[in-house]
């Protein structure tokens, strides 16, 4: 079989090791870097997706769910599919799902390329 046929498993995809060393930090770095100011906009940018209870959310590049779960304190919908490129951002994720931040709205976490997107 060549190395490169239908059998050879892809390379590792190469993460952005600022992100992995960062994610415990990521949302005091978001609260500092924007005065305070991310709340608010994350609270309009679930307003604006008008999410119901049967609506599925896709976070894409969800890093540690800041959206994802101002998603389901304020419009919770019937599922959420929470993914990021680097495991280490969803860890963090998971941490908070663990503390309650998902409010009962059911979470998949996932790692997921946001340029080849595996959902149709």
């Amino acid at each position: 079989m060549p190395k490169n046929g239908w059998l050879t498993p892809p390379p590792e995809p190469k993460r952005p090791p600022k992100f992995r060393k960062s994610a415990k930090q990521y949302a005091r770095f978001n609260a500092v870097s924007s005065f305070g100011l991310f709340k608010g906009w994350l609270r309009k940018t679930v307003d604006a997706a008008n999410l119901t209870p049967e609506s599925d959310l896709l976070d894409l590049a969800g890093g540690t769910g800041d959206v994802s779960y101002m998603a389901a304190s304020r419009r919770p919908p019937a599922h959420i599919q929470l993914t990021d490129f680097v495991p280490e951002m969803l860890n963090v994720a998971r941490e908070r799902e663990a503390a309650g931040a998902a409010c009962g709205v059911p979470i998949d976490f996932e790692v997921v390329d946001a340029q080849e997107i595996p959902y149709a």
